[in-house]
């Protein structure tokens, strides 16, 4: 409770806000540490439990996601998880952090193709280097097509359906094979001699998140960790030889905000300068100018690194950023990667201030590396526990009693909180409102065009200003009041708001934060007699560690506040 209750105090003083989020960030704290503290404070048993307690065990995120309904795999597609609803917000929030990022680095976010021929393959190297991490693909009338002409060969019949595609099919079939992407800088590169650029242009920023796909072989597929879909906050910097530092120093600020965002300080991290590997393109020259390029970054960033010898990418040297995991298992995440390769390769050129072509540096960029391993590293830290900010659940209505206008209210609660709606009850709800719409006579028509007039109003008074949404749910079943607030803890839902007659009337909710211990059961026995129809008779019992009753717009701000200091 601690940290939301400074962060609730914070919202009448904003330099009080900014003393606090200082204060917390230059805390040295382990992300494991500053997830839990940031879910809820300990309570004041809590130190001397911490003698007692056995050490908990630590779940993979396999076992995790199963439990909170994140993500599964299927022998359909080995190596491609399905995210559910849950598991896919928490993705989204993790790129929402590096799209802030480039909103101020001056990023332009594109998206090109997932399949490329062989010839784009054979020009960046990729087909003599990388193939065989590779996809092929080819269309079932390609492959129809290369069976029967491979059957003729031999002498067989050909079947009647080979016929129907004509000369067109045949056309297609002599052209080169396809692969789909395993990374996006053959494209970029394309995008980027698309269109005449000047020296004026420099730095060019391309972003894109589109999936990429590696053939990682089958018995090395790991849950996140190792997979054969992935998604990569990965960029392509284009800039002169001169603007290289710059820009890398750039990226290695960008790179430590972010991890500090998610509570890794600059210490947790484990940075390697990886150099040229036995299978490379291009001159021991160019090598030697790149890795000096990055050596001095590296030293001018003061951020400790050590050499990786021999392990860079086949096109350039590489930055490489390692985190280790609740299970002490080192994974890659991060990497900057500075090429002259791909540049040469693809003959890209911009006009220098003497209007003479020369030729651009190319930089590979990733922050969090694959979504998917960065979201196994905090899920395993955290262990199904996320900062409001971060969580996939973030609050939780129930109403209570037997009143059917309290479960409205829920509804409005639910909306004013997620997307900051009216609780005027003299406004529709928005699912009900075509409905009323459509259903209406003249007799009401007026009433009607008062609402719509009052909605027109409230997005009036909400326009000017950046809207956040939050996920909020509404728990309105014929359970009883204790077992539907355990199933909320169990399922890690950061805040549960409970709301009846009273609450209605005052337009409040009465709010719990989420404990930072394990959930424990509730006492069947003692809370038999708590059914809905005794309405809120004893449900403050049921409620603990509660923060008291809060104005709807209060709590909003609250929450406003939570999710733009990650916390």
């Amino acid at each position: 409770m601690t940290l939301i209750r400074i962060a609730a105090a914070a919202l009448e003083t904003s330099a009080a806000a900014r003393a606090t989020i200082r204060s917390a960030r230059r805390c040295p704290v382990s992300h494991l540490d500053r997830r839990a503290a940031i879910a809820q404070a300990p309570s004041r048993n809590s130190s001397s439990k911490a003698s007692t307690t056995p050490q908990k065990e630590v779940h993979t995120h396999q076992t995790l996601a199963r439990q909170y309904g994140l993500f599964f795999t299927h022998e359909s597609s080995p190596g491609t998880p399905f995210f559910q609803p849950n598991g896919w917000r928490i993705v989204q929030k993790l790129l929402r952090v590096v799209r802030d990022l480039y909103d101020r680095q001056g990023y332009n976010e594109v998206c090109s193709p997932q399949i490329y021929s062989e010839a784009l393959w054979k020009t960046s190297g990729h087909w003599d280097n990388y193939r065989s991490e590779m996809f092929g693909v080819e269309g079932y009338r390609e492959r129809d097509l290369r069976e029967t002409a491979g059957a003729s060969a031999h002498g067989t019949s050909c079947p009647a359906h080979a016929h129907e595609h004509g000369h067109e099919g045949a056309a297609e079939h002599s052209h080169d094979g396809s692969g789909l992407k395993p990374m996006n800088c053959p494209g970029h590169c394309l995008m980027f001699a698309h269109e005449e650029r000047s020296y004026r242009d420099l730095p060019i920023r391309y972003a894109e998140f589109s999936p990429l796909h590696r053939n990682e072989p089958s018995g090395s597929l790991s849950g996140l960790t190792r997979v054969r879909r992935f998604h990569q906050d990965d960029a392509h910097v284009f800039c002169t030889p001169e603007q290289v530092s710059t820009e890398i120093l750039t990226m290695l600020g960008m790179l430590r905000s972010a991890y500090e965002t998610f509570g890794f300080p600059s210490s947790a991290l484990e940075l390697v300068l990886s150099t040229r590997p036995d299978k490379s393109i291009g001159s021991a020259d160019e090598w030697t100018k790149a890795e000096d390029a990055l050596r001095a970054a590296l030293d001018a960033s003061h951020l400790a690194w050590s050499p990786n010898e021999g392990d860079g990418a086949f096109y350039g040297p590489k930055i490489d950023v390692r985190l280790v995991d609740a299970l002490g298992r080192k994974h890659q995440t991060a990497t900057i990667q500075l090429d002259f390769q791909l540049p040469r390769r693809f003959e890209l050129h911009f006009k220098n201030e003497a209007g003479e072509p020369e030729r651009p540096v190319m930089i590979h960029r990733a922050i969090l590396g694959s979504a998917e391993r960065f979201m196994a590293i905090l899920l395993e830290a955290g262990q199904g526990e996320w900062p409001f900010w971060l969580s996939p659940r973030q609050a939780i209505v129930i109403p209570v009693g037997r009143n059917p206008a309290v479960k409205e209210y829920a509804q409005r609660v639910r909306q004013a909180l997620a997307l900051g709606d009216t609780l005027d009850l003299t406004v529709p709800l928005s699912q009900d409102s075509t409905q009323e719409s459509t259903t209406s006579t003249s007799a009401d028509a007026a009433k009607v065009e008062q609402n719509i007039a009052k909605l027109a109003q409230e997005l009036l008074r909400r326009s000017g200003r950046t809207l956040q949404h939050f996920h909020v749910e509404v728990d309105s079943t014929a359970e009883r009041l204790d077992k539907r607030v355990r199933r909320a803890e169990v399922g890690r839902i950061n805040f549960v708001l409970v709301v009846g007659e009273k609450e209605m009337e005052n337009g409040t909710v009465n709010v719990r934060a989420r404990s930072r211990e394990d959930p424990t059961p509730v006492d069947d026995g003692a809370a038999a007699s708590q059914t809905i129809e005794e309405g809120r008779t004893g449900w403050e019992k049921v409620v603990k560690k509660d923060m008291g009753e809060w104005k709807v717009e209060k709590l909003r701000d609250l929450f406003c506040y939570l999710d733009s200091h990650h916390l």
